[in-house]
C-alpha cells in the first residue's frame, strides 16, 4: 500500500530476539522488497515494567533501548523523503 501512495517506509523490529526465526523472516521480506531496516530493539523487561506502572520507559532504566532509539531517529532525520 505504502508504494501506491509513495510513502517511504523503513522497518525497527521490536523484540526481535525473542523469535530469531520470525526476525529473519522481516529481514528476508525487507531485503527482497528493498525496503531498509534500520534497527533491532531487543525485548526489555524495563519496558514491561514502565507500561504496568503506566510510565514512560524513559522513567525506567532503558538506556540501553534509548541509545537504539536515537540512533533510528538520527537515520530516519538524515533521509530525504525519497
Amino acid at each position: 500500500m505504502s508504494q501506491n501512495f509513495r510513502v517511504p517506509v523503513l522497518v525497527c523490529s521490536n523484540k526481535y530476539d525473542i523469535n530469531p526465526e520470525n526476525t529473519r523472516t522481516i529481514k528476508d521480506y525487507c531485503a527482497d522488497n528493498e525496503v531498509p531496516v534500520i534497527g533491532e530493539i531487543p525485548f526489555s523487561p524495563a519496558v514491561r515494567q514502565a507500561l504496568v506502572a503506566r510510565k514512560s520507559p524513559a522513567d525506567f532504566d532503558c538506556s540501553a533501548l534509548t541509545g537504539i532509539v536515537a540512533r533510528m531517529w538520527s537515520e530516519i532525520e538524515g533521509r530525504d523523503g525519497s
